[in-house]
């Protein structure tokens, strides 16, 4: 199995990868890395053929393109972008695509891609006042795209035709909430917060209109420190269901949440990360077994966690990969 790991690099126990590669899990190491540093987050086509690396500067960004080459990748486009602190990207096959969000001024965007590089913007959407978008996510069928505003409190959705993106309408969240995050499922939204260590469900109740259905707090029982609300990723099961897991910084735990076919959220326990700051959580398959990827920021390693999936527990890793400020995994 190979896993899509990257982070900001400087390892704080002085070991592991400091640049984007790509991590073999039965042969121990990897196989290939980029070479370029600072790269926060990344996404790739379905059969990671090409993948795409966000490149995270205060002052702009830019966007990495990698085509599969003789075993690993070769860069082949490099993007730069003027919006501050570019932290996520999603791809569309369909729009031939990607897309971006970036935190520190709220601009949105979709860029053309080709077989050897950037066609340059399709769309550019600046943030208004306060925005911070933190991360851009295309529905199931790429006709639409979701940007949680974890400033102004709301889900902002895009339709896209073409890559063009035209804005529709907004999920309002809970004044300070601060949503980061968030993940589709059906006609469900579940967006995870940064601020208020929630999980937010909406769920769409006509064109382009949200409605909130459910607030389920991420946190322990009994805990009154700082936390932080960062990723969400979801296990599906049989009939709907499943387990949806929410990372929180801080208390450095997992909140697995069952979701039960009407869509609705308990949960189900908390499990600890095995380190310090849980920045990105995902669900990966290994020799037909699934495994909870913990991207383990400030205890510089990614651990792997085999999920009982009738229960959604998991225990201690199986496996750790020591890489620099890990800030991602896929």
């Amino acid at each position: 199995m190979w896993l899509l790991i990257s982070g900001y690099g400087g390892s704080t126990e002085g070991n592991g990868g400091d640049t984007a590669g790509v991590y073999d899990t039965g042969l121990g190491r990897f196989v290939w890395e980029s070479g370029i540093e600072g790269i926060s987050f990344m996404c790739a086509d379905e059969e990671r053929d090409v993948i795409f690396g966000a490149g995270e500067a205060a002052d702009g960004g830019r966007v990495y393109m990698f085509a599969k080459n003789n075993g690993g990748y070769s860069l082949c486009g490099a993007l730069d972008v003027k919006g501050g602190s570019l932290c996520h990207l999603a791809y569309s096959k369909k729009h031939e695509a990607v897309a971006g969000a970036c935190y520190g001024n709220g601009d949105v965007f979709t860029a053309k891609v080709g077989r050897s590089g950037f066609g340059g913007f399709v769309s550019y959407v600046a943030g208004e006042g306060d925005s911070r978008a933190h991360c851009a996510v295309f529905s199931a069928d790429e006709n639409l795209l979701y940007s949680a505003d974890i400033a102004k409190d709301i889900v902002n959705v895009f339709s896209v035709s073409g890559g063009e993106l035209k804005y529709e309408s907004c999920a309002r969240l809970g004044d300070g909430a601060g949503p980061r995050h968030l993940i589709l499922i059906g006609r469900d939204i579940y967006v995870i917060t940064e601020y208020s260590n929630e999980v937010y469900r909406f769920t769409e109740s006509g064109a382009n209109a949200y409605e909130e259905r459910q607030r389920t707090s991420i946190l322990p029982d009994g805990f009154d420190g700082p936390s932080y609300g960062s990723s969400i990723c979801f296990l599906p099961a049989s009939g709907g269901e499943g387990f949806i897991y929410a990372a929180n910084r801080g208390p450095d735990v997992i909140a697995a949440l069952k979701r039960k076919a009407d869509g609705s959220l308990e949960v189900a326990g908390h499990y600890g990360c095995a380190g310090k700051w849980p920045r990105h959580i995902e669900i990966v398959d290994i020799n037909e077994k699934k495994y909870l990827a913990i991207a383990n920021e400030r205890s510089g390693f990614l651990s792997l966690h085999q999920i009982d999936e009738a229960d959604g527990s998991f225990g201690e890793p199986e496996l750790r990969v020591p890489f620099g400020r890990v800030s991602f995994v896929l």
